[in-house]
């Protein structure tokens, strides 16, 4: 009996049944990875550890003329807020946003070009919160602008980046629309000042109005604030037929305060 239980546990010994592997006194040896080929000429195969992973070659050129994107993916048209710019995108700041310099399509937003008015600030009151200085001399100026200014609406969303400085300055946008089909237009006024920005409410302290002129200065749609009591920004919607050419005139409502650092979005709605 003594003699068959030694050899019973030699056995077993010998089969590892039971055993812990550091009982043994030979460490295990490592896992090995082996790269998977994810057959995506965007991202490096290799390794973490012991499992495959796939990095994307974000910046690095791939088939067709495109570049690979942070996504690992091969951009050959431009994905406009991939982060790199490629295709006929000016710019891509990693979003889509307006009013942050680079726009929804990825093109440089323009900044207003002074003068775009009657190029003589002057105060009004509250009494005449539609501004003073529109005139054949306003309209002059904003068509000239429009070669640095291009807001065209038939070519999809438009912004400008402005400000209304010094105190009686009004600014005036030359806006068209060169397609075949009406354009519903929403037009919104922004405050880009710290803790603001688009799509957030204006506040109290930036309070300006918007007109919507045509070239003899007949307002053809106005609006002074989103909300009263906690949003003094404007924003309208207007409808511009087919070659139509409006100008939109912003006014610090009392004409007697700078407003610095707003801007302007315009989104269009084909009809």
């Amino acid at each position: 009996m003594g003699i068959r239980l030694v050899m019973a546990v030699a056995l077993m010994g010998t089969l590892g049944l039971g055993c812990d592997h550091v009982d043994e006194g030979t460490p295990d040896a490592p896992d090995s990875c082996a790269p998977v080929d994810d057959g995506n000429e965007c991202t490096t195969d290799g390794c973490d550890g012991d499992l495959p992973n796939h990095t994307p070659r974000t910046g690095a050129s791939c088939t067709g003329g495109g570049t690979c994107s942070a996504a690992g993916a091969c951009s050959t048209n431009g994905v406009c807020g991939d982060g790199t710019r490629s295709g006929a995108e000016a710019c891509d700041d990693h979003n889509t946003t307006p009013l942050d310099g680079c726009g929804p399509t990825c093109a440089n937003e323009p900044t207003e070009v002074e003068p775009n008015e009657d190029g003589t600030p002057t105060e009004g009151s509250t009494t005449d919160p539609l501004g003073n200085d529109f005139d054949a001399t306003a309209v002059a100026n904003a068509n000239a602008n429009m070669a640095r200014v291009p807001l065209d609406v038939g070519l999809g969303d438009a912004a400008v980046l402005a400000a209304l400085q010094p105190a009686g300055d009004e600014d005036v946008f030359a806006v068209t629309n060169s397609s075949a089909l009406t354009q519903s237009v929403r037009f919104d006024v922004w405050n880009r000042q710290a803790t603001f920005g688009y799509g957030a409410s204006c506040g109290i302290l930036l309070d300006v109005g918007m007109n919507i002129r045509d070239a003899t200065g007949a307002v053809l749609a106005s609006n002074d604030d989103r909300n009263a009591s906690n949003d003094r920004c404007p924003g309208l919607d207007y409808d511009l037929a087919p070659g139509q050419r409006v100008y939109v005139h912003i006014v610090e409502f009392g004409d007697n305060m700078p407003a610095q650092a707003y801007g302007i979005t315009m989104h269009p709605t084909p009809r």
